[in-house]
């Protein structure tokens, strides 16, 4: 198709609806004088058809194709590429779309177009990725360099390497400070190579990490797909860090207005992780406007948890309106502790001087959920705000009166605040607290299926896995204050313990009881299918010259052991305790 700027409205892959005159020109059927073009509504594909080079001819003119391990024999006049079969066929391999770089006596994979130019028929390749060198492949590799701390040269910053034993210096293309080039190399072979700072400014890498055996030289060795390799800093084999760059508050960062006065500029700053996901993390420096930030590094949580007080080298940006430290370069354990008090906030309040901010709001009514789950609160006013989930997804109950602590988050648009964990959470009309139940398996063979509870919160029909901690298994459940609970543990799903003692269990049957106070509530350790801790019934019976062995420590150091001994009023007595006997 012969249209003279139509690469100015579509690229390559796209799906395009003519009205054109069919022409032929110099033996090319096409089409000519394209009077209205769009975009297609049926999606079409063209996959390449594996032909012979005897094959191309006037079935295939303008169909994608491609002939395999094809040699490179000679050029042409024009500077095309002559490729030969086994059986002794050839064609052109024409640079009508791009100038290919073949090596001659090396075998490829070629595909394009079947083109037709000078009254024969050839081969068009788009890019590099339509060849395939079979004899000594090549790839695409990507080197980039970070020159925030140098001052760049007036002739810019370029790249050298032993690809071309150090002669031809490759001018890299600038992005901020970030400079870069694709280079193609051959697979499997080992490169030496060096950034420079104008034409014969070569840097100096003094940590070895990133370079050759006895020199200061980087190095690679080039893999079968294409390479984008790290971006490093001059003179670096890491990322630069920004050393110099000023330490200033949150509230500085925050600034006056909706954007930092810092936007993508690098600084240092500190604070306490009041919050922390697999995202990043608020930190906080002090309990007052303006005082919270958000920091996107992923991974961040891995390092860090939440209370920790933390050191950051990062860059100031602001992204879909909030605020925040991106890129970290550094980061390590501050020395000064801060702490962050929520703030006693109205929803009326929650806006950009909180934006990050630990706050509180108190006696607000859960009315209604989002189309993403989040509840909707109310104050006496009528003013509302989403509960974000961002952290944690909490359950409320809608109609429920709450107190709620978070940090104030803005996403889609929006001011929300996000609660971390349950603490954040106190129902006012119906609270909870957690309650932690524990059993002891000691004297039990534990299930395939391990231990689990049941209780009358769930109308006993929700199983809940225990956590295993040597033979005591325990969970924690979030029950009603002021409510009172039946349960049983199970040894597998279904297998109730029995519980002869009626010491702790409902009256007329013999599940557990438990009546919940209005604190966080640890329960007392209690054996399978009994009311209080296990007794090691079938513990050896040994003598307490035994116990005490022949050294300082005893042979049964941690084991449930019997033995027998004579007491003040001459009694005999058997006991069962465990070791280390005082």
């Amino acid at each position: 198709m012969y249209s003279p700027g139509l690469n100015n409205q579509y690229s390559r892959g796209q799906n395009i609806h003519l009205i054109a005159t069919a022409t032929e020109h110099n033996g090319l059927t096409e089409l000519d004088n394209v009077q209205f073009s769009q975009n297609a509504e049926t999606a079409y594909t063209a996959t390449p058809l594996n032909l012979q080079i005897s094959d191309i001819g006037e079935d295939y003119e303008g169909v994608m194709a491609k002939l395999s391990n094809v040699e490179v024999i000679n050029t042409t006049n024009y500077n095309e590429y002559i490729v030969q079969n086994e059986g002794g066929d050839t064609l052109v391999i024409s640079n009508y779309f791009f100038s290919p770089e073949l090596e001659i006596g090396s075998f490829y994979n070629i595909t394009g177009v079947v083109d037709y130019r000078f009254n024969s028929f050839m081969l068009a390749p788009r890019d590099n990725d339509d060849l395939q060198n079979l004899t000594n492949p090549t790839v695409d590799v990507t080197f980039s360099v970070d020159m925030k701390n140098e001052t760049v040269s007036n002739d810019s910053v370029f790249i050298r390497g032993d690809w071309t034993d150090w002669q031809e210096p490759v001018l890299l293309s600038a992005n901020g400070t970030v400079y870069e080039t694709t280079i193609t190399l051959h697979v499997g072979e080992t490169y030496q190579y060096k950034f420079l700072n104008g034409v014969e400014n070569w840097e100096n890498i003094p940590d070895t990490m990133c370079t050759a055996p006895g020199n200061d030289n980087r190095i690679i060795t080039v893999s079968d797909s294409t390479t984008v390799l790290p971006l490093v800093c001059y003179g670096e084999c890491s990322t630069c860090i920004s050393w110099y760059a000023p330490q200033v508050s949150i509230r500085a960062i925050q600034g006056e207005g909706d954007i930092t006065p810092y936007l993508d500029q690098d600084i240092k700053t500190e604070g306490v992780i009041t919050a922390i996901n697999e995202l990043g993390a608020y930190i906080q420096d002090t309990s007052d406007i303006r005082s919270g930030l958000w920091v996107y590094s992923p991974g961040l949580n891995n390092q860090y948890s939440r209370g920790q007080n933390i050191h950051l080298i990062a860059t100031a940006t602001e992204h879909n309106g909030l605020t925040e430290l991106d890129n970290v370069q550094f980061s390590q354990n501050a020395e000064t502790a801060y702490t962050a008090t929520p703030l006693n906030l109205q929803i009326s309040d929650i806006g950009e001087d909180y934006e990050g901010v630990m706050a509180k709001l108190s006696n607000v009514e859960v009315i209604n959920t989002t189309n993403y789950n989040e509840y909707i609160v109310q104050n006496e006013g009528g003013d509302t705000l989403v509960i974000s989930n961002y952290f944690f997804s909490p359950e409320l109950e809608i109609g429920s009166f709450y107190n709620i602590t978070g940090v104030v988050d803005y996403r889609f648009n929006s001011f929300m605040l996000a609660p971390r964990d349950n603490d954040d959470l106190q129902n006012l009309t119906n609270p909870t607290v957690d309650v932690t139940f524990s059993v002891d398996m000691k004297n039990e063979t534990v299930s395939n299926d391990s231990v689990f509870i049941r209780g009358d919160w769930t109308d006993w029909q929700e199983p809940v896995l225990l956590s295993a901690n040597g033979t005591v298994y325990e969970t924690t459940i979030t029950l009603h204050v002021g409510e009172t609970y039946q349960y049983k543990f199970l040894n597998g799903v279904e297998n109730w313990e029995n519980i002869p003692d009626t010491m702790c269990t409902a009256p007329g049957n013999d599940n557990r009881i438990i009546t919940v106070s209005d604190s966080t509530t640890v329960l007392p350790l209690v054996c399978y299918g009994e009311c209080s801790t296990c007794i090691s019934w079938y513990a050896p019976q040994v003598s307490i010259r035994a116990i005490q062995g022949e050294g300082d420590i005893t042979p049964y150091l941690d084991q449930d052991i019997k033995t027998e001994g004579l007491l003040r009023l001459l009694a005999r007595m058997v006991f069962t305790f465990r070791t280390p006997l005082i």
